[in-house]
């Protein structure tokens, strides 16, 4: 009889003692499971993204209102012109800009990880504080090719796009180029004029034309009829004769959205800013900014010069 009793009491402890593990399991899981998604939703907060799929952090939703990421296509040879002396030349007129520009992203073909990393390490210095990023490729790519996968890359507001070949720029020249996003808020792209003088000049106060979407159709509509003709093809040039189409700065939005040829044809810088304006059917209010300072200096690099 007591031993019978002894095993009902041993039973019924072990009936409760397994229910106080299960209840013990229990808790604990969902303590963890309100650990893991309070970590989640932090997360998700600062990240503003969710793991497992594409993580696209907040500041790179074109966050930096106001500033201008500076992009530059290259290979590595035009980096390595003259040992690098050339590039330099143009990196320090960046880095002596009255504003600087919020990045410059260099976008590379032809080129591993490694060797963009290198070049990276290499060229840095010469911008002082402003940061320096370079997007490689090991394939071949256009130049339009290369202005895409830099500007892809951008957190700000705008882009400007700039060559690695020795042309150096305007002391105020992203300075201007923001104060332009920022006086025409309708304007999807600011061009400027370029000069070969050995010097640029400083002025205080800039000449802006403002060149609407229907002046321009018009513009390609007369030369469509007659040089196009005669070449047989649409050359589609922008009529502006100092204009540098390639130092075009456009909103990071646009040139996400609408990228650049990357075919191997050339004239692409040309071709995006007439199709981007053309795009608006030629009686849209959007714009194109022409500034008649000359803002890049294009011409023969001071480490290419012959000895005197």
């Amino acid at each position: 009889m007591a031993a019978r009793v002894h095993a009902s009491r041993l039973a019924r402890f072990g009936n409760s003692s397994q229910s106080a593990s299960i209840r013990f399991a229990f808790v604990i899981g969902a303590l963890l499971t309100i650990i893991y998604f309070a970590g989640r939703a932090v997360s998700v907060h600062y990240n503003n993204s969710v793991k497992g799929r594409v993580t696209v952090p907040v500041h790179h939703k074109n966050s930096v209102k106001g500033r201008v990421t500076l992009c530059i296509p290259a290979l590595p040879k035009d980096l390595l012109k003259n040992s690098g002396a050339v590039f330099r030349e143009t990196l320090q007129s960046i880095s002596e800009q009255s504003t600087p520009p919020y990045e410059v992203i260099i976008g590379l073909s032809e080129s591993t990880t490694f060797e963009g990393m290198r070049l990276q390490s290499m060229f840095k210095r010469s911008l002082g504080q402003i940061p320096l990023r370079i997007v490689s490729t090991t394939e071949r790519g256009s130049v339009g090719a290369n202005r895409n996968r830099a500007a892809r890359e951008a957190v700000t507001e705008y882009v400007s796009f700039f060559d690695a070949d020795g042309d150096l720029m305007h002391p105020r020249r992203i300075e201007l180029i923001e104060n332009t996003f920022r006086l025409y808020s309708a304007a999807l792209i600011v061009l400027h004029s370029y000069t070969k003088e050995k010097t640029i000049a400083t002025e205080d106060t800039v000449s802006f034309d403002l060149i609407s979407a229907k002046e321009l159709c018009n513009i390609n509509s007369l030369r469509s009829r007659s040089i196009d003709k005669a070449l047989f093809q649409p050359q589609r040039e922008w009529l502006l004769p100092d204009i540098h189409h390639g130092h075009l700065s456009v909103r990071t939005s646009l040139v996400k959205a609408k990228p650049f040829s990357e075919d191997f044809l050339g004239r692409e810088d040309s071709q995006y800013i007439n199709e981007v304006v053309e795009n608006a059917q030629c009686s849209s209010a959007k714009s194109a900014v022409f500034i008649r300072t000359p803002l890049t200096l294009n011409y023969i690099p001071r480490s290419l010069q012959p000895s005197q």
